[in-house]
């Protein structure tokens, strides 16, 4: 995921030119922790149709390999999601939609 660079969420580290330093150390809280707040959202779709786009390999049991490819094969028509069922926690990760982090003190 990437800081949403179209959204300026104050306080995350600039450029000269303004725009969102990516290579800049993540902002910290009082405590020392990386402070993950602001709004993310992934730059596509890719992972959210294949965990591995990239050619990374994935440890799967053999039913979930099954399962992967099968929806591989059929462009993904039966994932819940597809019936309108909540996103898993990857896709969910993976997502485009933009997400709102606000981090709070346990």
């Amino acid at each position: 995921m990437a800081q949403w660079v179209s959204y300026p969420t104050p306080g995350i580290p600039r450029t000269k030119d303004g725009k969102p330093n990516l290579a800049a150390p993540a902002p910290r809280t009082r405590e020392g922790k990386p402070d993950l707040s602001g709004i993310w959202t992934v730059p596509t779709g890719k992972y959210l149709e294949n965990l591995g786009a990239d050619g990374v390999e994935i440890s799967m049991t053999p039913w979930a390999a099954k399962l992967f490819q099968e929806r591989q094969d059929n462009f993904a028509k039966d994932r819940p999601s597809g019936r309108c069922l909540p996103h898993s926690v990857t896709d969910f990760d993976a997502h485009f939609q933009p997400k709102k982090i606000i981090q709070t003190l346990a």
